[in-house]
């Protein structure tokens, strides 16, 4: 029998997720699941059943799931990614989470790679931050040594390979690939992805963990609940480039709605179990990065902005 990948919707304004953590934080939402094979085909017609779902019509679908750009097909990612740009002329806004193997995104050759579907121009890429030291602060989330196989983690980010920078992300970020195309640059936002951790049950056993799967689909309960106060014209847009607009006070809309995390980045440090040795990352500062994007949400300001 093959594997399964999960879906569900929710919402007012409905969420489709391929995990269904943090949709609870969406009180009130109906859930729908979707179950398909874990194979390219199987994530395409997942995701093109929840994006066409006429019954519950998603404004916001949540996934969690990836792998980096260089390991698809260039078939099989531009079929993805055409699903995902039907979701945006729709109005739907993916969340999607942007890897959990900091800059390598776990390429066993160094170079510096982002995860798909994360790094489509038609989603909203969903970084990770973690809160460290007395008392905590919020920092770009990096566990040694920088990624899953070592026993730590970091969140993904960095510069597209392959989709060219959309004309709304108007950010100055330069690819550490030498030579690269001017890309596509990831994540957009973040949220919580490393310690504390969030307390998971898993088959009766306290199971802490988190990682960008978890932040991911606490911006898509996020985007719904916000979602359900708009007014009827603003509740199925595509969101993602709203973020890198203007707000009234003269910043972008993700900085004015955001919390600016300034610390860490997502380097990976000697590798074991085949990862590379001692590559760097990109690094959070002032305003937007290719880390955490524009931040964590500062909630009452996004709806505001939003609305």
């Amino acid at each position: 029998m093959s594997a399964t990948v999960r879906w569900g919707i929710a919402g007012t304004g409905f969420v489709a997720g391929l995990f269904a953590k943090g949709l609870d934080d969406a009180p009130g939402a109906r859930l729908v699941v979707y179950f398909a094979p874990n194979t390219d085909q199987g994530f395409l017609d997942g995701l093109a059943q929840a994006i066409h779902d006429a019954t519950n019509r998603p404004s916001i679908v949540s996934v969690s799931w990836g792998g980096p750009e260089s390991s698809w097909t260039a078939q099989a990612r531009n079929a993805l990614n055409g699903a995902c740009e039907d979701a945006a002329a729709m109005g739907i806004s993916i969340t999607v989470a942007a890897g959990d193997q900091g800059a390598t995104d776990g390429v066993a050759s160094g170079a510096l790679t982002v995860d798909f579907p994360a790094s489509s121009p038609f989603v909203l890429s969903v970084g990770g931050t973690m809160l460290t030291g007395t008392p905590p602060q919020e920092a770009v989330w990096w566990e040694a040594p920088g990624y899953r196989a070592g026993g730590g983690g970091s969140t993904g980010g960095g510069v597209s390979t392959v989709f060219p920078r959309p004309a709304w992300q108007a950010v100055q970020v330069a690819s550490l690939n030498a030579g690269s195309i001017d890309g596509r640059v990831i994540p957009d936002i973040a949220a919580l992805a490393g310690p504390p951790l969030y307390d998971l049950i898993f088959e009766g056993q306290d199971s802490p963990n988190g990682g960008t799967s978890a932040a991911t689909p606490l911006w898509a309960a996020l985007l719904a609940r916000i979602a359900a106060g708009l007014p009827a014209a603003k509740q199925l847009r595509f969101l993602t480039p709203l973020l890198y607009g203007t707000a009234q006070n003269g910043q972008p809309v993700g900085q004015a709605g955001c919390t600016d995390i300034t610390s860490g980045d997502n380097h990976n440090d000697p590798g074991t179990n085949g990862q590379p040795s001692g590559v760097p990352g990109y690094a959070a500062g002032l305003a937007y990065d290719a880390v955490t994007g524009w931040g964590t949400p500062i909630g009452t300001q996004v709806q505001q902005l939003l609305a």
